[in-house]
């Protein structure tokens, strides 16, 4: 059964839990590690547990708990190629335990499958997810859109 828990939304961070099987993953690390901790333990998830952190974007508050939450618990960060390369160049991306650039198949997790969609934001190639699992249920992620699209 696949979980979907929001755990942080505003202009001060925005973090997302999706789990589902074995596989879970946070949409977006923009709170500190400590917060995004005790947040997954207040929904009974062990931080352990995260395998990838996808990044939709580069600003702080979606990435605030990048680099020491990945580096903790041993997450890879997956992102646009713009953001990776946006990150990259900010220094953003040292320590990150792994970084990697989504590619259109997606990413495989097992029980779920993650692709991305290009939104439109003030960023280096911005981007929402789709999460599908083994049972063929979808959920799409978008967050900071600028406008509505007919790809959102």
């Amino acid at each position: 059964m696949a979980k979907f828990c929001p755990l942080f939304s505003s202009s001060t961070g925005n973090s997302i839990y999706i789990g589902g099987g074995d596989d879970s993953l946070l949409i977006d690390a923009g709170m500190t590690a400590k917060q995004l901790e005790q947040s997954l333990y207040g929904i009974g998830v062990d931080a352990d547990s995260i395998r990838s952190i996808f990044i939709t974007h580069e600003h702080n508050d979606h990435i605030k708990g990048l680099k020491v939450f990945s580096k903790k618990h041993k997450v890879r960060a997956i992102m646009t190629e713009g953001t990776y390369k946006a990150l990259s160049e900010a220094g953003a991306l040292e320590n990150v335990e792994e970084a990697v650039v989504i590619t259109p198949e997606g990413v495989d997790l097992g029980c779920m499958l993650v692709r991305s969609f290009s939104t439109s934001h003030d960023s280096n190639e911005p981007c929402g997810y789709t999460v599908e699992l083994a049972n063929g249920r979808k959920i799409a992620v978008a967050t900071d859109l600028g406008i509505m699209t007919d790809t959102v």
